[in-house]
């Protein structure tokens, strides 16, 4: 207790006892036996002579700093032009062969000079841009293979012309190309497009072959020597 309440014996002119505070008892603190309330916590023990004073602890978040030594972390070169804004165009650092469109080269350099991002952000925005065509590319290229291998099948189960008659008429459609095709560019149409495989394509070029007499032609045309659709019209790499 802060004020502790004591009586003590006093006498005044009538002789009788009177309360009053114990000042000593209030100079003194709590008296022996009470503990106080709230302890103080032990001091820290004192440095020996000449020990520098403690550092600082480093903010919530700070980074640790670079070791020059650590290969994994090595310090930055103050010199390397990536890591500076350009005074000219970024530098998106792409191979010859590929060429950055340049409408989105010059968004991203007012962006870049707007923010002073470095020459090694460009570098890597080319980079991530590159990658994403390709795999664009690499997707459109999957859907045509697709597109172009189920023309073929619906044209070998075509009741008309595909099933057990389909070598047969593959061999007259290659009749009407060797005969009004001779520069060989329909054929190149056919197999870059993957339209050869179409059934109605090849529907069309049967019925110019069997206007076209096997004897007109050099070597003559094989039914059995027919390549298949696969191959005849469009150059199936799968």
């Amino acid at each position: 207790m802060l004020f502790q309440k004591h009586s003590v014996p006093a006498k005044d002119n009538t002789g009788a006892g009177v309360s009053s505070f114990d000042l000593q008892l209030f100079a003194e603190g709590d008296p022996p036996g009470n503990p106080p309330a709230n302890p103080p916590a032990n001091p820290p023990a004192n440095p020996p002579p000449g020990s520098p004073p403690p550092a600082n602890p480093p903010a919530p978040g700070t980074p640790p700093p670079a070791n020059p030594a650590d290969p994994q972390n090595p310090p930055a070169d103050p010199n390397n032009p990536d890591l500076k804004v350009p005074e000219g165009d970024y530098d998106f650092g792409l191979p010859a062969e590929v060429k950055l469109d340049q409408d989105l080269a010059k968004q991203f350099t007012d962006i870049g000079k707007k923010y002073k991002l470095p020459n090694g952000a460009a570098k890597e925005f080319a980079s991530m841009y590159q990658a994403q065509r390709q795999k664009e590319v690499a997707q459109f290229k999957e859907q045509i293979d697709q597109q172009v291998n189920a023309w073929g099948e619906e044209t070998e189960k075509d009741p008309e012309i595909g099933g057990a008659k389909l070598q047969e008429n593959l061999g007259i459609a290659d009749r009407a190309l060797k005969a009004y095709d001779k520069e060989g560019k329909l054929r190149e149409l056919l197999n870059v497009s993957g339209l050869g495989n179409h059934k109605e394509v090849v529907k069309f070029l049967l019925a110019v072959g069997n206007t076209v007499k096997e004897d007109s032609l050099p070597g003559g045309s094989d039914p059995a020597n027919a390549p298949s659709i696969k191959t005849l019209f469009f150059n199936n790499s799968q």
